[in-house]
């Protein structure tokens, strides 16, 4: 079993141990480590947001030609089968200073989450290679901290600014860390990625790393639930990289990456250990408590 250590003080027994969750999309396997990539999840549409930094930079009108989904290049670096949505873009002198793109492929063309994340993994693990008017031009994709954006006011003469949504919640809170005009973006494709009825899974940096459960103590949600906090390091996990979860008690925890959070993993003295098992002695303590609480109230 993983066992975390908070690296600054150790406050209470629950904040010594704690367990490392597999990556989402994965699961634990029954009698080895690490977790299993045959997770079995089946969705009608898997949808990934990329943030894309060419090299040499390319051009504003470069862009439009290679993300285009006809007689653009950016589709070869994928398998058959992926659409481009929108792509969001910001420049400095008509050149590329970052773009996030929206691609999207459905489970016609990949039949489960294993040969989602496996192709995923391919296309973010190095950096790839496009042809654009006889120059090579390295990519390199990594996943996008945000997805969504909002059209920002303002003046007619300076077109449609879009501003991503979690940081435009920031700044109508007027807590915004930073000038709201650093993160304007322009659209070069409003096309919405492919949508379904059904279940839809968005691919993140979640589906690749091992996670731990923060709670409120540790961390708040600010943006109207758009941006995570973490209290310790003062960090600030955007969309794409924290979720939600309830406890078996309907305690609030969020969910984030091991390297995202303040703890570590780390080897632990007898000491420690058996810390942890009186941790783990006062947890199923409580639950039973509960349990006992609940069963009682339903009688």
């Amino acid at each position: 079993m993983l066992l975390l250590i908070n690296k600054d003080v150790l406050f209470e027994y629950f904040q010594i141990c704690r367990p490392v969750y597999c990556p989402g999309g994965m699961r634990a396997r029954v009698r080895q480590d690490p977790c299993s990539r045959d997770s079995g999840l089946i969705a009608n549409a898997y949808n990934v947001c990329l943030n894309l930094t060419f090299t040499p930079s390319v051009t504003v009108e470069a862009l439009n030609y290679i993300m285009d989904v006809q007689r653009g290049s950016f589709l070869q670096l994928w398998n058959s089968g992926w659409t481009i949505g929108q792509v969001f873009y910001k420049s400095e002198n008509n050149h590329i200073v970052y773009a996030v793109a929206k691609i999207s492929t459905s489970s016609e063309v990949f039949r489960s989450m294993h040969s989602i994340l496996s192709e995923v993994n391919i296309n973010l693990g190095s950096s790839r290679q496009i042809m654009y008017n006889k120059t090579t031009i390295n990519v390199r994709q990594q996943f996008s901290r945000y997805c969504l954006f909002v059209i920002f006011k303002r003046p007619t003469n300076e077109g449609r600014i879009m501003v991503p949504r979690s940081l435009y919640q920031l700044f109508l809170e007027g807590s915004l860390f930073s000038n709201i005009t650093d993160h304007f973006y322009r659209m070069i494709r409003g096309r919405f990625v492919l949508k379904s009825k059904f279940a839809v899974i968005l691919t993140t940096k979640l589906s690749f790393c091992k996670q731990v459960e923060i709670s409120t103590t540790e961390a708040i949600l600010v943006a109207s639930g758009a941006i995570l906090h973490i209290n310790n390091t003062n960090v600030y996990l955007f969309e794409n990289e924290f979720v939600v979860s309830m406890t078996a008690d309907q305690t609030q925890m969020f969910r984030v990456c091991l390297e995202d959070s303040y703890l570590t993993n780390t080897r632990v003295s007898l000491g420690h250990r058996s810390q942890c098992v009186v941790a783990i002695i006062l947890a199923f303590v409580i639950m039973a408590k509960v349990f006992v609480r609940m069963h009682f109230t339903c009688k």
